[in-house]
This record gives C-alpha cells, sequence and structure tokens, in this order.
C-alpha cells in the first residue's frame, strides 16, 4: 500500500538530513511514522510539506519524502498546487492523508484528490479546527487591546483583530476541504461535533495522536519538583490565555511569595525593548504591562525555544502544569504533561475533557475565571497528597491514549478500511 502524507511542516528527520535548523512542531508526525513503520511492513510513505526554498526530496529512515514550494499561509498558491498536482499524478498514491486543515495546502490537496478521482481514498486528519477558534481569538481580551497595534503589527496588519481576521480567512479554505472530503479523523467529542456540522455525510474515525518520544519514559515525583513553581507551554498569542494566568498568579504570589510561573519563548523585556521595535506585538506589550502591573517581574521566567527534551525536564521539574487556552481541541503540551505523571490544570474548553476528568485526572477551570485557576493552583500546592494523585490518575488515564502501538494499530486499520472499500468501488 502506497499512502502519501501532506503535512504542513519539515519533519525532525528530513530537517536533520538536510542540515535545516532542528524542526520542533511536528515531532508527533514522527511518532505516528515510526509507530506505523513499526506496526507493518506493508505501508510505503511518502511525506510532503510546504517549504519556501530549494526543492527538497529523498528517504530517510524507511519513508520518502518531497516538498512543495508554498510563501504565504493565508492564500491558496498557484506554484503550490501545480507542484502537488505533479507529485500525486506521478506517484498514484492508493490512499491520501492530509495532516491538518489549518493552511491553504490542505484544500489544494484535497481539490486536486477530487480531480483525479481519488475523493474515497483521501483522509483528513482535523488537529485544531481553525474555522472555529477564530471565534475565540480574542480571549477575554479588552477591545482596546483587540484593536490596539505596534509599529510590527502596524506594518503587516497584524494586531489581535487583525490575527483573527486571518484565522477567519484560513478557516473558509478548512471548512471547503472538510466538506469536499468523505474520511475524516479526529480524536475528541468537541472536534466531532464541530465536523459533523460542515459535513454530516462523512465517515469520522476516532484515533488518538502518538506523542514524541521522549514523553515515554520518566515520572513526575513531588520530591524532586521546585516547590509552587508552574510551567506554561505557550505564551506567544492571545488563544493561548497567558493573560489569564498571570491574572490568577498575581492572586497565587499573595499567599506563596517564593512561587515561579516559567513559560517558553524570548524573555519580553528583550522583546519589548527599542532594538526590537519592528518585532514586538501588541498582545507582548500588553503581557509585560500585565507583569508590571502586577508586579510578577521577579516570578515569571521565559525560556526561549525548547525541544522535547528541554520541555520534558521543566515539566518534570515543575509543581504543576497549566493549559490556559481559550479553546484547544487536545493539546498535545497537556498530553506530554499528562504522560509524565504532572498534576494538571486545565481550561474547560474544547476537547479538553476527553482526556482530563475533573478532580480525578486533572482539574479544570472555566476560561474566563482566573480566580479559580488561583484556586486549583493553591489546591496543588498545599495538598501533597492531591498532586501525587492527580499525577499519578493522569499517567494512567492516557497511557493507552498515546500508545504508539495501539495509534498505529488503529490507524492502519482504519486505512486498510478507506482502500479495501475503494477497491470495491
Amino acid at each position: 500500500m502506497k499512502i502519501l502524507w501532506v503535512v504542513n511542516s519539515v519533519l525532525p528527520e528530513i530537517a536533520a538530513a538536510n542540515h535545516l535548523p532542528p524542526a520542533t512542531g511536528a515531532g508527533w508526525l514522527s511518532g505516528i511514522l515510526h509507530g506505523l513503520q513499526t506496526y507493518t511492513t506493508g505501508a510505503r510513505i511518502l511525506v510532503c510539506f510546504p517549504f519556501c526554498g530549494r526543492k527538497l526530496c529523498g528517504a530517510v529512515e524507511n519513508f520518502s519524502y518531497e516538498s512543495f514550494y508554498e510563501k504565504s499561509n493565508f492564500k491558496k498558491e498557484k506554484r503550490a498546487k501545480q507542484e502537488l498536482r505533479e507529485i500525486f499524478s506521478r506517484e498514484k498514491p492508493d490512499l491520501i492523508h492530509i495532516f491538518g486543515t489549518e493552511y491553504p495546502h490542505a484544500l489544494s490537496a484535497m481539490e486536486i484528490a477530487c480531480e483525479l478521482g481519488k475523493t474515497d481514498q483521501t483522509l483528513i486528519n482535523v488537529q485544531g479546527l481553525i474555522s472555529v477558534c477564530a471565534r475565540h481569538y480574542e480571549a477575554g481580551l479588552p477591545p482596546r487591546v483587540v484593536h490596539a497595534c505596534t509599529l510590527r503589527d502596524f506594518l503587516k496588519l497584524d494586531n489581535i483583530a487583525g490575527q483573527k481576521r486571518k484565522f477567519e480567512k484560513r478557516g473558509k479554505f478548512e471548512i471547503s476541504a472538510i466538506r469536499q472530503a468523505k474520511h475524516i479523523i479526529g480524536r475528541t467529542e468537541w472536534d466531532k461535533a464541530c465536523i459533523l456540522r460542515l459535513n454530516s455525510g462523512i465517515q469520522y474515525y476516532k484515533c488518538y495522536e502518538t506523542l514524541r518520544n521522549a514523553f515515554y519514559e520518566g515520572a513526575w515525583k513531588q520530591e524532586d519538583c521546585e516547590p509552587f513553581s508552574v510551567f506554561v507551554s505557550q505564551c506567544n498569542y492571545s488563544l493561548k490565555g497567558f493573560h489569564m494566568v498571570l491574572e490568577a498568579f498575581a492572586d497565587l504570589v499573595k499567599k506563596y511569595p517564593t512561587a515561579r510561573l516559567y513559560t517558553t519563548g524570548p524573555d519580553l523585556a528583550e522583546v519589548c525593548s527599542l532594538r526590537n521595535l519592528k518585532h514586538k506585538t501588541y498582545y507582548d506589550v500588553y503581557l509585560k504591562k500585565l507583569i508590571i502591573r502586577y508586579g510578577l517581574q521577579k516570578h515569571v521566567a521565559f525560556l526561549g525555544n525548547l525541544d522535547a527534551e528541554g520541555m520534558k525536564h521543566q515539566l518534570l521539574k515543575s509543581n504543576a502544569f497549566v493549559l490556559s487556552s481559550s479553546v484547544e481541541n487536545s493539546s498535545n503540551s497537556l498530553g506530554e504533561a499528562m504522560l509524565l505523571g504532572l498534576p494538571c490544570i486545565a481550561s474547560d474548553v474544547g476537547g479538553v475533557r476527553t482526556f482530563v476528568r475533573h478532580e480525578e485526572s486533572g482539574l479544570l477551570y472555566p476560561f474566563d475565571e482566573p480566580y479559580m485557576l488561583a484556586n486549583y493552583l493553591d489546591l496543588v500546592f498545599s495538598d501533597q497528597t492531591l498532586a501525587k494523585t492527580l499525577g499519578s490518575n493522569a499517567k494512567k488515564s492516557v497511557r493507552q491514549k498515546f500508545d504508539a502501538q495501539n495509534n498505529a494499530e488503529t490507524l492502519f486499520a482504519i486505512y486498510q478500511s478507506i482502500w479495501q472499500k475503494s477497491v470495491e468501488i
């Protein structure tokens, strides 16, 4: 069986083979790929991905790869579609698997599959649903913050309001792709409900994701963590809700004056300096203002970009993990934290309830109630037994969901089912 994958970014193995900077966002795709290769030798996989540079093609670790040129994330490009069409026509895959609907090339790939009479052999894997996420982009921010601009925002038409409009534009491509599809993979009740509203006739399959290899070993221990420390995996745009965490932390440090909040990305003091005038967003400025307003300068630390091992190290040394997003389908960062056995607190949004059972495998709070986030952090900090129980239950509850072999078997069974049905037709 020849399977053609269309993915959104360069896989780490491909980056290494071509001496490119390490790719940190596609490790979970490598996990799926390795699981399939371990489970079956009957599948040949070609991975296609957008790359704004020289043509990349070759083979690495038992799979082939080929890039197509795409420069814009916000409009369909003729060159990208033409290169994809050439690849599809030349390779003649038995199945086409499109990972993610967030970018224009997903719609192009779906349209080409339809043109070539391969609609029945094409499968879409939803990740986030950008058309729905657009509704939550303002994330409880004041209108003045949503519409304010830095120089960078003005030049790029890319303040929070502008970013929301770009999500909405990309969401139209997503909706069109889903409405043309016949097969789709999801993993939460939330994504299933959203998808069936767009295409009630679609065949929906459930298959959980395989996480990065590093997180399948190791376990959080209360005695090894930094007391009263919290880790939030992302803070760089409004959907991630870091402004709500800062408000919660302002309450928390009154009782825990040594509490520390860690997140990824560059230090906002540096980002918001005069020499970075052309790069800082107003959301960066707003976060910095909140840190100063709440007196959190000594409590918030920015760790830069972390690879898998760096993320794992920070999770294991943290007292708690917080997912603060205004909307999520399934957060891989939350999954990694749970798999390591951390006590986790998450906003009760999107598909989070598929993974977290309140007061059993984690704690859930309404996104727009940061005082409840502060309350639950207080509970975890003050009750070591509760923290250990939540962490232990979290690890047990997601172990099967993220099991690499189970997920590989499920995915290959989906492939076989679609392939057999198309052959019968």
